[in-house]
């Protein structure tokens, strides 16, 4: 029970802190606001959104983070909630591009799952992560097919078997673009199949292979399908827009 307060008065609640203001850190806000709590949100950079950016290129509006996304039950309840269903859109098909730490914008390999190569020593992988990184890539096809796939996550499932540089230069960036997390954060529970076909294969880049064949990726991680309209960064300023009102 609460106990009495002199005057029969009851102290004010204490407001909700909410660390960081990216998208999940927005959305709960959002959701205590409307429980009735008074919030704060805290963020260690100069500008909120985490994963979701844009920036204006000579008129154009374009997204600089994740851009596109697998339009999930929760996140279509989410998006109805915040009145955005007129908003979402096929995501268009075409090549995707990767920007290098040297600033190249260079053609994501094909085929991919999930930023994983068929074929680790191909010239559009070498030119993205090196022929070092390549050749280290290519022992996975050495490994006997247990290799990693007792692992927790996706991440570390390709670092044992492919190695960093794969994993950092090529499937981080993917992952990050249609999740917002690090394939680290990403259970290998998640991508149904994968272990399996791995341990089939007894390669990774096989198992690719072996996925596109047999077109098991419905509904998995491997493509952007959604997007919003005038770009996904529009959600943040929703809301941005949303706490304002409330």
């Amino acid at each position: 029970m609460t106990p009495p307060y002199p005057g029969g008065v009851t102290p004010q609640q204490p407001p909700v802190i909410v660390v960081g203001a990216g998208v999940a850190g927005l959305v709960a806000a959002r959701e205590l606001v409307l429980l009735g709590h008074e919030v704060r949100v805290i963020e260690a950079s100069d500008r909120v959104g985490g994963q979701l950016e844009a920036a204006t290129l000579d008129g154009l509006t374009v997204d600089l983070g994740a851009d596109r996304f697998a339009p999930t039950e929760q996140l279509r309840e989410q998006v109805d909630r915040l009145g955005l269903t007129d908003r979402v859109i096929a995501a268009e098909p075409g090549r995707v591009g990767l920007r290098t730490a040297e600033g190249r914008i260079l053609p994501l390999p094909e085929p991919n799952w999930l930023g994983i190569p068929l074929a680790p020593l191909a010239a559009e992988v070498v030119a993205l992560i090196g022929r070092r990184g390549a050749w280290r890539a290519q022992l996975d096809a050495l490994l006997p097919g247990p290799v990693g796939t007792r692992t927790a996550s996706l991440g570390a499932l390709v670092r044992k078997r492919s190695g960093d540089t794969l994993l950092e230069r090529l499937v981080a960036p993917v992952v990050r673009s249609q999740r917002g997390v690090h394939p680290d954060a990403v259970p290998l529970t998640e991508v149904e199949g994968l272990t399996h076909h791995v341990l089939r294969e007894n390669s990774l880049g096989r198992a690719v292979a072996r996925v596109r064949l047999e077109g098991a990726v419905a509904g998995q991680l491997d493509g952007p399908i959604a997007s919003l309209e005038g770009g996904a960064a529009g959600l943040v300023a929703v809301l941005l827009a949303e706490l304002e009102r409330f």
